[in-house]
């Protein structure tokens, strides 16, 4: 299968923002996990510990549109939710469509920061951060410091959870120089904090061969219900990687 991820840049980045759009449904999982196709290695720092995420393990995957399914029909056939059954996971999908580290979205829905802030106590094992595509048009000269205080506010709501970022592919080719941006500082926050960053960039999850074949240009340039399912693939890939 060929597919892509994540929204479109540019004039299409101020469409994407103007989607309200929120998701925060809890999956129950049966417990079996599906087999997944290889792709490749995941762009992941092998020196870090592993993470522990068996079935049946409490996660949380927070994030923009994407994360909330939007353009999968129906939304519970987002990557987010594919990725937490097939893991046979208990997963609490928590996407808000225009936002992100810096952007609070079209509706002042908040930060992500703001977001984590009202989440529910119960900590989960682990927790999955989506995102970066609605801060590529925001101030860069901030973005590092809201990536960190981002972390920290996930480590203050949930001191023992273990955490992984998952940044933005480009939804435009050649990837904007703002995203690239967003995806290094993304990648030098996580090393900083000592956590697994996955780069869809970095690992060409999105290529020219299969732009056409995902992406729902209908849909302000979401992936269509099939690229979901492709995200899905390859953010399980991702994250076998780095379990232990």
């Amino acid at each position: 299968m060929k597919y892509i991820f994540l929204a479109l840049l540019a004039v299409a980045a101020v469409a994407l923002t103007g989607i309200a759009l929120g998701n925060t449904r809890t999956v129950a999982s049966n417990g079996e996990q599906r087999p997944i196709p290889s792709f490749g290695t995941a762009n992941t720092d092998p020196a870090l510990p592993p993470i522990n995420a068996p079935a049946g393990a409490s996660v949380i995957i927070f994030g923009d549109s994407w994360t909330a399914g939007y353009a999968a029909t129906p939304s519970s056939e987002g990557y987010a939710y594919l990725t937490g059954a097939d893991m046979g996971w208990e997963t609490s999908v928590r996407g808000v469509s225009g936002t992100g580290y810096l952007n609070a979205g079209p509706n002042a829905e908040g930060t992500y920061a703001q977001r984590i802030a009202e989440l529910p106590d119960a900590e989960p094992s682990l927790f999955i951060m989506q995102g970066g595509i609605n801060d590529a048009f925001q101030d860069q000269s901030t973005l590092g410091e809201a990536i960190d205080a981002t972390l920290a506010a996930v480590r203050s709501k949930y001191p023992t959870t273990q955490i992984v970022l998952l940044g933005p592919a480009p939804s435009a080719l050649p990837v904007e120089a703002n995203l690239s941006s967003v995806d290094n500082d993304l990648r030098g926050a996580a090393r900083s904090a000592g956590i697994h960053y996955v780069s869809p960039i970095a690992e060409n999850w999105i290529t020219a061969e299969n732009y056409q074949s995902v992406i729902d240009e209908t849909a302000a340039g979401h992936p269509s219900t099939a690229g979901h399912r492709y995200l899905a693939d390859k953010t399980i890939e991702a994250l076998r990687n780095i379990l232990g």
